[in-house]
């Protein structure tokens, strides 16, 4: 198939996806749509660009949860459709203006915001769920302590030959940490809370997809495999 014919396809394919999930609440509907849209990206997009974006996204994380804790973040979403300047920003929140212009720069560039003007921006529908106080515990969250262990696993794999995953009693968060995860949260009250407001962030659905509603458990069960819902029948669930 000629490269033209294959994106006509793939554009086809997200066409009748979006209008399905446009047109249901369906979980399985809004996951089609997105592997249809990404499917079409990744057709179009070019390797060298690919590597820089997935690259990249570390420190844009980075870069917002700076943000948040500059208090810029929230202060876009505070004012959803209208534009607000890097001037007025750093004012605000008492911040260096050229900081905030190169954090901004990073974070519409992943499209968490817009930039509407020069040094000028204006929340979007991602700005105004990662502004919330649960999704901004998260990102510190994974920036704090998994951004840490993640840069210490090829260390860690070493140390195993790379082959005995899950024979040493030490864990990777103790090979980074010195300490169990659980001990860091106990000793650590600001790590604490955040992972507290994550988990509650996580379960609270709205725009967050609750993992239920993904994937429908009783429901998907039962047409797979004839579940059983009696008060006596038992269902094991085992992870690998």
């Amino acid at each position: 198939m000629a490269i033209n014919e294959e994106l006509q396809a793939l554009l086809a394919d997200v066409n009748k996806a979006v209008t399905n999930n446009s047109q249901s609440d369906d979980p399985q509907a809004y996951d089609e749509a997105l592997a249809a849209i990404q499917k079409l990206q990744l057709a179009v997009e070019k390797p060298g660009d690919f590597a820089a974006r997935i690259r990249f996204q570390g420190l844009q994380n980075t870069a917002l949860v700076m943000l948040a804790e500059m208090g810029v973040l929230q202060a876009i979403a505070a004012t959803p459709g209208e534009d607000v300047t890097s001037n007025t920003l750093a004012k605000d929140s008492g911040c260096d203006e050229q900081l905030i212009i190169r954090l901004m720069r990073t974070i519409t560039a992943a499209g968490v915001c817009d930039e509407t003007g020069v040094h000028t921006y204006r929340s979007n529908r991602m700005t105004e769920v990662l502004a919330t106080s649960g999704q901004r515990a998260g990102m510190q969250f994974m920036v704090d302590l998994q951004f840490h262990i993640g840069s210490r696993i090829r260390d860690y794999m070493r140390e195993t030959g790379f082959h005995k995953t899950g024979s040493s009693s030490l864990t990777a968060c103790q090979f980074a940490f010195g300490k169990s995860f659980w001990r860091i949260l106990d000793e650590n009250a600001e790590e604490r809370a955040n992972f507290n407001e994550y988990m509650k962030a996580a379960r609270r659905g709205g725009q967050v997809q609750l993992w239920h509603e993904r994937y429908p458990p009783v429901k998907s069960l039962a047409e797979e495999a004839q579940l059983k819902t009696g008060p006596d029948d038992v269902l094991m669930v085992s992870s690998a």
